[in-house]
């Protein structure tokens, strides 16, 4: 489940670096691309509550139970501020939040992403990893 947790991470900090600020994007006007995006934003969010809420709160003794309650909250608010922002372009709103906020969220994931993708390379490799 780390690879899948991992992928998602990476996805989002995608989605979220790469997601047009002001104007509808042209590619959200095709019902595929649309639908694609739309289960990325909801896969993102659902892997976030699992991460946060499943894995998180119960190992919370544990390293990992630790870091996958704070990279599984940092899913949840990529997930929102993904679906606030989807709806917001489909209503030609402007978007009404901070960018320090986005850019908290895009780091914390790339840490956590970190930690998650050179663990599980060390784990491959049959290298130690943290406890």
């Amino acid at each position: 489940m780390g690879i899948v947790v991992c992928v998602a991470m990476l996805l989002s900090v995608l989605m979220l670096v790469f997601q047009p600020k002001h104007q509808q994007h042209r590619a959200d006007q095709y019902a595929s691309v649309k639908l694609a995006l739309s289960a990325v934003r909801f896969t993102v969010l659902l892997l976030g509550v699992w991460n946060a809420a499943w894995y998180g709160l119960s190992n919370l003794e544990a390293f990992w139970g630790k870091a996958a309650l704070i990279s599984g909250l940092f899913m949840i608010a990529a997930g929102l501020v993904l679906m606030h922002e989807s709806r917001a372009a489909a209503k030609h709103r402007a978007y009404n939040y901070f960018q320090a906020v986005r850019w908290l969220i895009i780091l914390g994931l790339i840490a956590s992403f970190l930690l998650y993708f050179v663990s599980l390379v060390q784990l491959n490799l049959g290298y130690p990893i943290i406890q």
